[in-house]
């Protein structure tokens, strides 16, 4: 994942962290309580944590929730962040084609949705 930080590190977020949340993370699907990929590929849900990179996405118009993380981005706003080089190379690297980017604006916002993992 490295390659992935220089990505967005390139685009302007020297200081974003990748965090692995989700399904991938916990081992089962949180709607439905299968383990992960049971029956098909699961969807992989990565959290950024960077406060300028949060700022930025609000002031693009990216949906707020709960105030310290946005909605998922949209594929039309990966652009305007920076994030699609970072999106396409994580894809490439882990084998799956749906990738979900969430921002939150810091690291309280991410440790009160449960757990997570630092992607080094």
């Amino acid at each position: 994942m490295n390659n992935a930080y220089r990505d967005l590190e390139t685009a302007g977020h020297p200081n974003a962290w990748l965090v692995m949340r989700g399904s991938l993370n916990t081992g089962f699907r949180f709607t439905r309580r299968l383990l992960f990929d049971t029956g098909e590929k699961s969807d992989v849900d990565l959290a950024i944590v960077d406060a300028q990179l949060f700022e930025q996405a609000r002031r693009l118009g990216v949906e707020i929730r709960g105030g310290g993380r946005t909605a998922p981005i949209r594929s039309n706003q990966l652009r305007p962040l920076g994030l699609e080089p970072a999106l396409v190379r994580i894809q490439a690297a882990i084998g799956r084609p749906k990738i979900t980017f969430m921002i939150f604006k810091d690291w309280g916002s991410v440790t009160k949705r449960g757990e997570y993992r630092i992607l080094p």
